[in-house]
């Protein structure tokens, strides 16, 4: 059976990256039987290229944009069409199909418009369900340990729950090197609010690390 770990992230900067390559490295099957996609990045960034640089697993940039703006924005700035959410999920089946674990990775948060018609990553994730239908679905928000990101996360929860999907966890993403009491105090709330575990406690820069010490280091945040 195939495995697909979605990671929804609460906002941008929580640390997504990171732990999409600390995943493919507990995924517990060869590297190379798992793989990571990245649905659409904007701005300078290169998400896939640093994921495979820490964890040595394959990752796919599927749509590229150049201007630091949300996916439709920036697509109007290029003058560019987006493909539809079910045909951009329709063109990563093609990669899962080829893996045992695919980790998706959406853009911003679970309700970003994927498209122009407001489809979304729920929309890509319908159409890998559907198209690869014996698939288990592990769904993970990734968030931060700011005050503001326990209703984002609550929130993210509630929409998922809303179309059907469980939350199977929650992983702060982005842990400060000097965390504070209100940091301390949102780690120790987030699992009664979400309503759904604490699996892991990422550092601050973890996607930026030497790959030996990112990989040395995920033991000790996950789980």
């Amino acid at each position: 059976m195939k495995k697909l770990i979605l990671l929804t992230s609460t906002d941008s900067g929580v640390g997504v990256t990171a732990c999409a390559a600390g995943l493919a490295l507990r995924a517990g099957n060869p590297i190379h039987a798992t793989a990571a996609v990245k649905l659409i990045q904007t701005g300078p960034a290169r998400d896939a290229a640093n994921i495979t640089r820490i964890s040595g697993c394959a990752a796919h940039e599927m749509i590229r944009l150049e201007p630091a703006l949300p996916p439709t924005a920036a697509a109007a700035r290029m003058g560019a069409e987006l493909p539809s959410a079910a045909a951009q999920g329709t063109q990563v089946v093609t990669i899962a199909e080829a893996v045992d674990t695919l980790i998706l990775i959406g853009t911003g948060g679970l309700l970003v418009p994927l498209d122009d018609d407001g489809g979304t990553v729920l929309d890509v994730v319908r159409t890998l369900l559907k198209q690869l239908p014996d698939t288990d679905l592990e769904t993970l928000i990734v968030t931060g340990s700011q005050r503001g990101h326990l209703n984002h996360a609550a929130l993210t929860a509630a929409v998922l729950r809303n179309n059907w999907i469980e939350p199977d966890g929650v992983i702060i993403g982005s842990w400060p090197d000097e965390p504070g009491e209100a940091d301390r105090a949102v780690r120790k709330l987030l699992p009664d609010v979400v309503h759904a575990p604490l699996l892991g406690t990422l550092p601050q820069g973890a996607a930026m690390l030497d790959p030996d010490d990112f990989r040395a280091g995920v033991p000790t945040w996950f789980g």
